[in-house]
Order: structure tokens, then C-alpha cells, then sequence
């Protein structure tokens, strides 16, 4: 390996070389090509990136990143790792592998000397052993060195290749090895990062042999005291000897770590998964389980039942992201054919029972694979795509998978001239409608392939655009769509569904910088798909969204009603039709938009999660729990429903109830939702250090966004922090105002910035903003957080007509009780008159 500058960038690169002496061996060149071809595949933070590879005269070269930084090998002889440390790196390397095992790629030599550790972070390095799967989609046929599919632990002399003590007992017996191998590798190394010591340590090669295969590992905390027991739990099952039960997917591990590293080291879940032997890997316990509805207000507890499995008769389609080997452009292309097929298939679907869970919200839970699809939206019939552009042509293979049995139902492998997009998109689409048994009749059919545009060029930047849209939370994916979007109307100027895409993109740009430049841009672009097709549901729904964004509400419903009776099963259209109807108080419109949704799709838990949602803000708790429940009952593993019910039983009291949901949600997805409410119902309970803890990791992980520096500012505050909190607060002013110069009617922003400026001790701007909030709030938390203001600048008469107002609106008593900021008002009797009542 030679350090060398890239002339042609002005970059420094490492250069390895295979010299010829060593390209005469086969095994060598075999290993230098396979590493050249498992690094080409991946692009992630945290593997080391090839640039380059080519051959000048005898030699053959890999140009691959520079890392400055010592290996994890060396840092090891210095001792044990930091727990923060060690369990970051832990985290980095498992998501590095979830990565590579996502492109088909078994690493097989996972090791400390493999992993550098930089400035930046870790790095994992060598792939010369990996396993590459050459999939059936890419058209490359698979070559022997690629397919084997046995441990390799022998070379061909019966000599053992690798480090014996980071080798998985499948591989030593030269049995199939898969990402589960590296999964145990990442066991052992997680092992000795946190005590300094290798799992297996014997004087011999056949003693360590025989360890691995037959031994268990001593006791971390024996090594280790302060090892928490949760940590100790995850280490274990990664490394099972079986197997199957080890971690299935790097992915879980990797947001295991993240759980372990949040400092909360015993959960609900660790106890369901306690036996009298091993510890259980949460595969082993029903993926189909739900949780146990408990409708009643005044239940003290909640269990989750995971033996529960939902109805049978529930037919729910969920449409994985594409895969693309790894070319952003092509997979954003692919995601976008993906999502159109989604829109178009749904109307058809739900007309004959089956229930289709949008592609959007698919990317934004993370779900990747059918298990998943299976636990977190009760999936019965997975479509998994995937798609390959080379030598001038596309081709897409599409597979319908049983999502109980895991067997495949029915598949599809069509290529097109990459100039032909259209007989692509028709295809699948046909053949889905098919294997679905959707039994079209002629204009259905005909409605299935039609095409807003006939300029080649202008649909695939189109799809591009969608495809980029539906992970706009990724660095640099709004700019790239607007970029496609923006091309595919220079192509075809009359395109209205590109000119709505364009729209919606330049609104996420806003949501994103909070800059209001985009919004009239977004407000242009919408205008202009309207004046091309007034028919068209997407037009309409750019405008909806900007209008409700902006506060013009009755334009809003408008407009969302205009895409809701063109296509009645827009997901998109109908809830901001509901949200606009509810925002402008035509309340019993609200709720009947959402009945209509449920009636239209009963089985489909989003339509049930909004209904609660609209329940919660007007105060009617009850309703919302059962809603919320249901919605968890069709989705058991759904984090999403899991921390909004979780901020849901802290509102009404039932706080071990809310600790777990959010404990839950955090588990199986870390987002600063779970967190935020999680903290916020410690605070409730006065745990500020503890709630101090959840908000900072709240933040931490959010957006930047008033709510969460709001948060934990408040916290801050109360805690004893308050020069802390002053500061927050001082930030948290200027994010609400970002949000409120967009929106005026904001009311949750606008009571926050009151708020915000009443603790900073701003009575002016405190009072301006309370000025500007509509005389009809109906939410009764908005109206709690009304009185905090007047109770901050001390006018009590202010601050009891507020929670007077929120009692009408059905604030429940605990809020009453437990709210730190109420204090001040519980020496006076209008307070425990408030409280009786």
C-alpha cells in the first residue's frame, strides 16, 4: 500500500498494488479483483471508498481513500475501549455491514486490524476474502470465485486462511457462511473493544478451535464490571453458535447499539426475551404479534402481547425500496417507477380488497426486507424490485413474495432500450395487476399505462425526481430532484405531473432550510401544473399543500377536495383535506373525511393513526387511544404508532404505560419523536435529570426545529440550568419565527415562541404573540401551554382563564397535577376548583 496524490483533484490516495510476482499466484489475483469488485459496489461513511481501479504496464492498482488514523488492533494493545467509544464504533461498523450485506457482499474477514479508526471514525477495510453475491438482476453471470458457498476456512493446501480467534464456528467447520458470519465476527470484536480481552484465548491453534466451537465466552462483566447488562445481552446472542440464533441482519444490531448507547440498560424487552438459557434474539419471538387493545382509559399497564397474530383476512401489500446496485441515479429512477406503480396499483387494490401502505412511508420507517414489512406493517404480500442499467438498456426484475411463508409468489424480468421507458413502466405494471389478481376491465387497463408525457427523456428525470423525493431526508436528494425535475420540464414544458413534482420539491426545500425564497418558487411551480391539467390529482395536491403550509385553509380544502374526488385513496390528498378542514373548524367534516378514509381502506392502520391524531387535538382522549391501538394492533412493530401513543398516555396520566411505548418505538427505530416524548413525560413526572437525558438525545438526532431545543430548554430550566435555558430558548425563538414567517397560523408555533419569549422575560413579544392566536383554539394542550405564558409574566387572572378554557376542551387532570410550570397557581383555591371538576 503506497500513499500517493491524485494529481488530476489534488487528493491524497492510498494506492495497493498487486505486482506481478504476486498476480502469478491465482489466489491472489482472485482476492485483489474480488476486494475490487465488493468495494466498487458500496458507498458508505463508513467503508473505506475505492476511486479507482486500473494496470500500467505489469502492475495492477486499486486507488482507494486515504486514511490517516492507527488500526483498531493497535489501539486494542493499549487496553479497552471507552464504553461511548467502543459502543460508537460498534454502531458504525454494524450499519457498514448492514450496508455491504444489503449489496450481497459477506465480509468473512472482520477483524480489529481491518477496521481503522480515524478523525472522522471507523473505517472497515479488506474485502480480499468477501462472499459476493452476484445477483440475478444485474445479468452478470456469477462467476465460481463468487459463488461459493462454503466457510473458505481451508485453502486448497488444508491450511487455515484468516484470523482462527475472529472466524464463526460455521466457518471453521467449512460449512455456507452468510451475513450472519459477520455478525458473530462483530460479536467478538464489540467483545473486546468493551473488556479488553478476546472472547476466545488459548495457547494453541487447536485449543482456540475447539473454544470457538464448544465454549462459551467468560462472563464480560467478569472482565469488566461496569459492562451494563443489556450491552453484555446483545454481545451474547451475536454470538451463538447457531446461527439462526444469532442477529439476523446487521441493521437490527446496529440499532440495538444505538439503543445500549442512549444509556438505558434494561427495558420492557429484555424481559419478554429473558428465558432460563441464552438470551433470545427478538427473531425467535412471533414477528406477527400485536399489541393487546386496552380500550379503557384507566387501565394501569400496558402488555405487549407477541403472541397475538393479526386477522387472516387482511390482504396488505408493501412495495420495498428498488435496489440498484448501488448507482444513486438508476436506483432513483427505479424508486420512482416503483412509486408510480404504488399510486397507480392502489385505487385498483383497495376497490378489491387489498390494502396497499404507501411507498413514502415505507422509506421513511427504514424498511428494507419482508421480515420487516411483515413486523412493522403487517405486510401478507411483499413486491421487491430491483434494476440494472448497462451497455445502453434497463432491466427490471420484480418478485411478489408470500410474506408469511417467505416464498416467492410470482416474478417478472423485463428489458427495455434505456430510451424506452415506457414499455418498461407498462410492463410491470400489467404484470402486477396480474399476479395481484386485480382483473382489470378495459379502462382500468387503459388508465394503468397511461403516460402524462411522450418525451422519453422527460419521464425517466420525472421518475428520477419521485424517486429522489422519497428519501428527501438524504443529504443533497431535494437538490437532486429539483434538478430532475426541473430537466424534465425543459424537455417537455406541458408536464404537468413534472411541474406538481417540481412543486412538492421545492416545499421540501423550505420544510428542510426554512428558507422562504422556496416557498414562492413552490407556490409557481403548483400554479403551473394547474394551468396544464386542472385534472389531475397531483396538481391540486401541490397547491393543497402550499396553501395549508402557508395558512390559507379554505384554498386548501379547496384543493385537497378537488384531488380527493379524482382519486379517493390518495393517501396524501386525504389527510390534508381532513388537516385543512380541521384547521379552518369545519371540524365534523375533519372527522368525516377520516371516517371515509377508514370505511374506504378498515384494515389499513394510517387512516386509523390520523383519525386518533385529530381525536387527540380535540381533547377527546379516549377515542384517540382506541384508534391508536388499533393502529398498533394492524402494524405490531410500527415505531411510529408506538411514540405517538407513548406521547398520547403521558398526556392522559398512564406514564409507565408511556415510558414503555416510547422505550419501544426507540428500540426499534431511534428517532428524536421517541425521544422527545419520552422525555417529556419524565418531565411530567418531575425525573428532570432523567428527562434532561431523553431531550439532549432528542435533540441531538432531530431536526433543527423549535419543538425539540423548546423542549429540552424547558427542561434545562427547571433543572437548575438556566443559563443553559436562555440560550435554547434564545434559539428556539428564532426557529419559531422561521416557521411563523412562512405560516402565520401556526398555532402550535405560535404559542411555543410566546412561550419561549415569557421565559426569556420578553413580556412585550410574549403578549404580541398571544395576541395573534385565533379566539376558537380547540386544542387543549395549546390552551394549557396558553397559561404557562400569563403564569410567566404573572398575571394569574390570564393564567386561570386559559386552563379554565382547556378543562372545557377536555384536558385531562393529571396535566393539571403534574405540569412544574402550574406551580405557582396551587396555593389558590380557582386551582383546586379546576382540578375537581
Amino acid at each position: 500500500m503506497y500513499r500517493a496524490i491524485d494529481t488530476r483533484v489534488a487528493r491524497t490516495v492510498a494506492v495497493k498494488v498487486l505486482p506481478p510476482e504476486a498476480a502469478a499466484h491465482p489466489d491472489r489475483r482472485q482476492r485483489f479483483e474480488r476486494e475490487a469488485r465488493a468495494v466498487a459496489r458500496l458507498n458508505h461513511p463508513h467503508i473505506c471508498a475505492l476511486y479507482d481501479v486500473g494496470r500500467q504496464d505489469d502492475l495492477e492498482f486499486l486507488v482507494m481513500e486515504y486514511l490517516d488514523g492507527e488500526t483498531l488492533a493497535a489501539r486494542l494493545t493499549r487496553g479497552a475501549l471507552p464504553l461511548d467509544e467502543a459502543l460508537k464504533h460498534a454502531s458504525a461498523l454494524a450499519q457498514a455491514l448492514a450496508r455491504a450485506h444489503r449489496e450481497g457482499i459477506t465480509h468473512r474477514d472482520l477483524k480489529p486490524s481491518n477496521v481503522m479508526l480515524t478523525e472522522s471514525g471507523v473505517k472497515l477495510l479488506d474485502f480480499g476474502l468477501a462472499k459476493l453475491r452476484e445477483r440475478e438482476e444485474t445479468g452478470v453471470p456469477a462467476s465460481p470465485l463468487d459463488e461459493q458457498s462454503t466457510g473458505e476456512a481451508l485453502s486448497p493446501e488444508g491450511t487455515l486462511v484468516g484470523t482462527i480467534a475472529y472466524m464463526s464456528p460455521e466457518q471453521l467447520e467449512g460449512r455456507p457462511v452468510d451475513a450472519r458470519t459477520d455478525i458473530y465476527a462483530l460479536g467478538l470484536i464489540v467483545y473486546e473493544m468493551i473488556t479488553g480481552h478476546r472472547a476466545f484465548a488459548k495457547g494453541s491453534q487447536a485449543g482456540l478451535i475447539a473454544a470457538i466451537l464448544m465454549e462459551d465466552p467468560p462472563a464480560m462483566t467478569a472482565l469488566q464490571p461496569k459492562t451494563p447488562p443489556s450491552i453484555e445481552r446483545l454481545v451474547l446472542t451475536a454470538l451463538a453458535k447457531d446461527p439462526d440464533k444469532r442477529w439476523q441482519d446487521a441493521g437490527d444490531f446496529a440499532r440495538e447499539i444505538v439503543w445500549a448507547a442512549t444509556g438505558s440498560h434494561t427495558t420492557t424487552v429484555d424481559a419478554a426475551r429473558r428465558s432460563s438459557g441464552p438470551p433470545l434474539p427478538p427473531w425467535t419471538l412471533p414477528v406477527t404479534a400485536a399489541a393487546l387493545i386496552l380500550a379503557a382509559i384507566g387501565t394501569s399497564a400496558v402488555i405487549w402481547n407477541r403472541s397475538r397474530t393479526p386477522q387472516s383476512s387482511i390482504r396488505n401489500l408493501v412495495i420495498l425500496p428498488c435496489r440498484a446496485g448501488g448507482d444513486p441515479r438508476t436506483e432513483a429512477y427505479c424508486d420512482g417507477l416503483t412509486d408510480t406503480l404504488s399510486a397507480r396499483i392502489t385505487p385498483l387494490a383497495v376497490a378489491r380488497g387489498l390494502q396497499v401502505t404507501s411507498t413514502l412511508e415505507v422509506r421513511q420507517r427504514g424498511v428494507r426486507d419482508a421480515s420487516q414489512a411483515r413486523r412493522e406493517f403487517g405486510a401478507t404480500l411483499i413486491l421487491d424490485g430491483s434494476m440494472v442499467s448497462a451497455a445502453g438498456a434497463l432491466r427490471a426484475n420484480y418478485v411478489l413474495v408470500d410474506a408469511t411463508t417467505l416464498r416467492q409468489v410470482d416474478a417478472v424480468s423485463a428489458t427495455t432500450p434505456a430510451g424506452d421507458p415506457f414499455a418498461l413502466q407498462d410492463r410491470i405494471a400489467i404484470w402486477a395487476a396480474g399476479v395481484l389478481d386485480l382483473k382489470l376491465n378495459a379502462d382500468e387497463r387503459q388508465a394503468l399505462t397511461a403516460s402524462a408525457t411522450r418525451t422519453p427523456g422527460a419521464l425517466e428525470l420525472y421518475l428520477q425526481g419521485r424517486g429522489y423525493l422519497l428519501e428527501f431526508e438524504k443529504p443533497g436528494n431535494i437538490d437532486r430532484a429539483i434538478e430532475a425535475f426541473n430537466g424534465a420540464t425543459a424537455l417537455d414544458a406541458g408536464y404537468a405531473q413534472a411541474h406538481a413534482g417540481l412543486g412538492g420539491a421545492f416545499w421540501r426545500k423550505y420544510e428542510a432550510s426554512q428558507d422562504a425564497s422556496w416557498v414562492e418558487q413552490a407556490r409557481a411551480a403548483c400554479a403551473q401544473a394547474l394551468a396544464l391539467d386542472r385534472q389531475l390529482p397531483a396538481s391540486h395536491v401541490c397547491a393543497g399543500t402550499i396553501a395549508l403550509g402557508t395558512g390559507q385553509f379554505a384554498a386548501s380544502v379547496e384543493e385537497f377536495q378537488s384531488a380527493v374526488d379524482r382519486q379517493p385513496t390518495d393517501d396524501e390528498a386525504t389527510l390534508g383535506l381532513a388537516r385543512a378542514q380541521a384547521r379552518s373548524g369545519a371540524v365534523g367534516e375533519a372527522e368525516q373525511t377520516y371516517r371515509r378514509a377508514i370505511a374506504l381502506r378498515p384494515q389499513y392502520w394510517a387512516t386509523h393513526l390520523w383519525l386518533g391524531t385529530f381525536y387527540r387535538e380535540q381533547g377527546r382522549y379516549a377515542e384517540a387511544v382506541q384508534r391508536y391501538e388499533l393502529a398498533l394492533a394492524l402494524t405490531p412493530d410500527n415505531a411510529r404508532v408506538y411514540y405517538i401513543l407513548g406521547g398520547l398516555y403521558g398526556s392522559i396520566g398512564r406514564y409507565d404505560d408511556a415510558i414503555a411505548a416510547c422505550r419501544k418505538s426507540a428500540e426499534l427505530v431511534p428517532s428524536w419523536d421517541a425521544y422527545s416524548n419520552w422525555g417529556m413525560t419524565l418531565f411530567r413526572m418531575r425525573r428532570l435529570d432523567e428527562a434532561v437525558a431523553r431531550l439532549e438525545v432528542a435533540r441531538r438526532i432531530g431536526p433543527e426545529h423549535y419543538r425539540p431545543v423548546g423542549n429540552l430548554a424547558r427542561a434545562y430550566y427547571y433543572s437548575g440550568r438556566r443559563g443553559e435555558a436562555l440560550a435554547l430558548y434564545r434559539r428556539a425563538i428564532e426557529l419559531g419565527e422561521r416557521t411563523l414567517a412562512v405560516n402565520p397560523r401556526d398555532v402550535d408555533a405560535r404559542v411555543s415562541v410566546a412561550g419561549f419569549h415569557a421565559k426569556s422575560g420578553d413580556r412585550r413579544s410574549a403578549i404580541d404573540h398571544v395576541g395573534r392566536l385565533p379566539p376558537d383554539l380547540g386544542d387543549p394542550h395549546v390552551l394549557l401551554f396558553g397559561s404557562f405564558v400569563f403564569i410567566d409574566l404573572g398575571d394569574r387572572d390570564a393564567a386561570f382563564a386559559w386552563l379554565e378554557r382547556a378543562v372545557r376542551r377536555g384536558l385531562a387532570a393529571n396535566e393539571l397535577r403534574e405540569w412544574i410550570d402550574l406551580d405557582p397557581l396551587k396555593t389558590d383555591a380557582r386551582f383546586n376548583a379546576l382540578v375537581t371538576k
